[in-house]
């Protein structure tokens, strides 16, 4: 075979191969942008959470989201973070911690509650994060955001069915 004929044959298969990947990226692409989610950022009120190149406390930050910022999630979780998509920051994708996203718009509450639990309650870092604290029954904390059956509070993150409205 003449070097001519082998390196038509290299280019064809680099061809078909390029083609082939071309079409199974557009293919994984269509399926992502079909699962996305809607979803918001929830932290304390004069915070934010790190938007990571990485998921990894290590990644490098590439932006920084506020309570209330809107994002949408594509389903894919690592380490803790969750893989967003259409942001409006450099980047259009990076990694968000999973305990600082909610699928409900958050509420700003700014009021004084009491704890109604019948017994302590656990104050978290985040949303089914790990636990800081106890609060006792009747004890008042300061609500800041609500959203997702959670209050971020001046104790930490609490389950809202524990909290009723200072009268």
């Amino acid at each position: 075979m003449t070097r001519r004929k082998q390196l038509l044959i290299l280019a064809m298969i680099l061809v078909i191969g390029v083609v082939t990947y071309c079409v199974a990226l557009n293919s994984v692409l269509a399926a992502t942008d079909e699962i996305t989610t809607t979803a918001w950022i929830m932290c304390s009120p004069d915070g934010y959470v790190n938007c990571r190149l990485t998921p990894s406390k290590r990644g490098d930050v590439i932006g920084y989201l506020e309570t209330g910022y809107r994002l949408e999630i594509d389903g894919r979780t690592k380490n803790g973070y969750a893989h967003c998509v259409d942001m409006s920051l450099e980047y259009s994708t990076g990694w968000v911690h999973c305990g600082f996203i909610v699928f409900e718009e958050p509420k700003w509450w700014d009021k004084d509650m009491t704890i109604t639990a019948g017994g302590r309650v656990a104050c978290r870092k985040w949303a089914d994060g790990e636990r800081t604290n106890w609060v006792i029954d009747g004890s008042a904390v300061h609500v800041w955001w609500i959203a997702d059956g959670w209050a971020v509070t001046s104790k930490g993150w609490i389950q809202t069915r524990y909290l009723a409205e200072v009268i």
